[in-house]
């Protein structure tokens, strides 16, 4: 692709999937809670370097939020997993 523009490459991912599969292949069953987690940002950049031309353009991460009321400890990580992604530049918590 010499002189051709970059592939714009954008991740969309959905978080939970990608957990539980991440989980299911890396972890033990017995692993703690935080293992199986995935960096939005270094899979985007690793799957935008498999494209010929590849620029990462852009990461898209979706989750459903735990109920404060119902689960408050899922809450609170939830929380503390989105403010470090938004510090880092990887988007908006809306």
């Amino acid at each position: 692709m010499s002189g051709s523009a970059p592939q714009r490459v954008v991740v969309f991912r959905d978080y939970q999937n990608v957990y539980h599969r991440a989980r299911d292949t890396f972890c033990a069953r017995d692993a703690a809670a935080r293992e199986g987690q995935v960096d939005p940002l270094a899979l985007g950049h690793l799957l935008a370097g498999r494209v010929p031309g590849g620029r990462l353009a852009g990461v898209r991460l979706y989750r459903g939020r735990p109920s404060k009321r119902r689960d408050s400890r899922s809450y609170a990580a939830c929380r503390r997993q989105t403010a470090r992604q938004v510090i880092r530049g990887e988007g908006s918590s809306r």
